[in-house]
């Protein structure tokens, strides 16, 4: 694959080697780093953007059961080694994504190829991240801020340094061609912007507005950095102390700046230090494990009002070493979900050029993990009505993965809700969910009865009434497509008697 791409220069043997020796340094005893190979190219992240959308996660086995795909993907996305196609609904125009029907397809016509007769439109436009043509679209859009904290502290627990990088994710599904406008309330507190090619770079340098047309779906807007915070949310407070061949450990966690949204999943973790024979350490709070790499994980999870966190215990020494020469580095990870580290917040979001107002939906976390964010939220609810709006939430997110299992467990949530749900409105968003998740299931039938059922509490749904098109859409274009298999098969079967008279004759 890689000297396909790089046709002008014949690629020497003994680098290739040195190449795939580095590779395997790398990805030994972790497939999933697979994906970290791909994203090795000059196109920076597309290629491999490219392939989670057609694949979904990617690893050794995803790849090896869609070499073909994986192969025509690389095939249009470069020309002589150099990038040409990245944009996702261009490719997936050239390249048809795999389902049952194109794999049942190919076994009986014996051809793997899923490559389009017909030139994408958007290769044409002036917003090739546009498709022409957006399907499924329900009049809404969501806005994400997901930052991550990089921050050290030294051993008297002063501060070195403390920085945010960050990325606002969008996931839209708007009709048209519509124009969106997002401003920020501070944005010169931000750095390092990256856009995606969607930004107009003259707003944001004259007014620091971001100006788009956005692509249909998911996809990342702009990455930031936010430099030289002043406090981090927690503190751990570690002592190390040796003497006669044995090391006593005590660690200490707690919150040192309340963000004012819960602080969960939190984890330390330290390598223990080369030169110890066992180990022996307990906590108060959370589960103490010991790697096989002898890595030392406290999972915590969240801190409890009632006591701070605390590990302790011993480290026993080889024999003939008395003191521990060199201390472990400290790791922490913890999640904040509601919440953006830096202070940047979302000031107003325009969109224009569509048929009607759309929903718009905001939120901020400081690490990617939304459906484990939403069910938090379900379980501290305090009312019910907060239980509920969770689990809206929630379910909007799980029938929108892209994971079948999500899907279905959204599917399963909404229904065991809905009939304790007295609201009309929450009866009628519930109902539509519900028809999005049969629909992306593939149960058109039961999805087409759901919006059905919407359109009868508001005929003049437009979010229902496009989803009941689309799904009457799908499910004309399978049953031609049905018709056709069908009549291959019965083709085949028939041939095979007509050859078979023909040899005993």
């Amino acid at each position: 694959m890689v000297e396909k791409q790089m046709t002008a220069h014949r690629v020497d043997r003994a680098i290739c080697g040195w190449f795939w020796e580095y590779v395997l340094a790398h990805a030994a005893g972790d497939p999933s780093k697979w994906g970290d190979i791909l994203g090795m190219h000059p196109s920076g992240d597309a290629p491999l953007d490219g392939y989670r959308d057609y694949l979904g996660d990617i690893n050794e086995d995803t790849i090896k059961d869609n070499f073909v795909i994986v192969y025509q993907i690389l095939d249009e996305m470069m020309d002589n080694g150099f990038p040409l196609t990245t944009e996702p609904n261009i490719l997936k125009e050239l390249v048809a994504q795999p389902n049952m029907v194109s794999k049942m397809l190919n076994v009986m016509t014996g051809k793997s190829s899923t490559i389009g007769s017909k030139l994408p439109d958007a290769t044409a436009s002036f917003v090739p991240w546009r498709t022409t043509i957006v399907k499924d679209a329900s009049n809404e859009v969501y806005v994400n801020i997901v930052e991550e904290l990089d921050a050290c502290v030294n051993r008297e627990g002063v501060l070195v340094k403390c920085e945010a990088c960050g990325e606002i994710e969008v996931n839209s599904s708007l009709p048209g061609l519509p124009e969106l406008t997002l401003s920020f309330a501070n944005p010169t507190i931000i750095n390092d912007v990256r856009f995606h090619p969607c930004v107009r770079f003259r707003p944001w340098e004259s007014n620091q507005i971001l100006s788009f047309v956005p692509p249909d779906g998911q996809f990342k807007l702009m990455s930031y950095r936010v430099k030289k915070l002043k406090t981090t949310p927690i503190y751990v407070k570690p002592q190390l102390s040796s003497d006669s061949g044995n090391c006593r450990v005590h660690v200490m966690v707690g919150i040192r700046n309340d963000p004012g949204k819960p602080i969960d999943s939190i984890i330390v973790q330290f390598q223990l230090p080369p030169l110890i024979a066992s180990a022996d350490l307990t906590a108060n709070h959370g589960t103490v494990d010991i790697l096989a790499d002898q890595t030392c994980v406290w999972t915590i999870g969240h801190i409890p009002k009632d006591k701070a966190p605390s590990l302790s215990g011993n480290l026993r020494l080889e024999e003939g070493l008395a003191h521990l020469h060199a201390f472990p580095i400290f790791q922490v990870k913890f999640r904040i979900m509601g919440a953006a580290l830096s202070g940047l917040q979302i000031d107003k979001l325009d969109v224009k050029n569509t048929p009607s107002a759309p929903y718009k939906g905001f939120r901020a976390q400081t690490q990617a993990g939304r459906y484990e964010g939403c069910e938090r939220e379900v379980a501290e609810a305090a009312t019910e009505e907060q239980k509920n709006d969770s689990i809206m939430r929630l379910s909007w997110a799980l029938v929108h993965s892209k994971q079948t299992d999500d899907v279905n467990r959204g599917i399963g949530m909404i229904e065991a809700s809905l009939d304790k749900t007295t609201s009309p409105l929450q009866t009628r968003e519930k109902l539509y969910l519900l028809a999005v998740g049969h629909y992306r299931n593939g149960n058109y039938v039961r999805s087409r009865q759901l919006a059905d059922r919407c359109l009868e509490i508001q005929p003049d749904w437009r979010q229902a009434s496009s989803l009941k098109k689309a799904i009457e859409d799908k499910i004309a274009k399978d049953g031609v497509i049905g018709i056709g298999i069908a009549t291959t098969a019965v083709g085949l079967i028939v041939g095979g008697i007509a050859a078979a008279l023909a040899r005993k004759k």
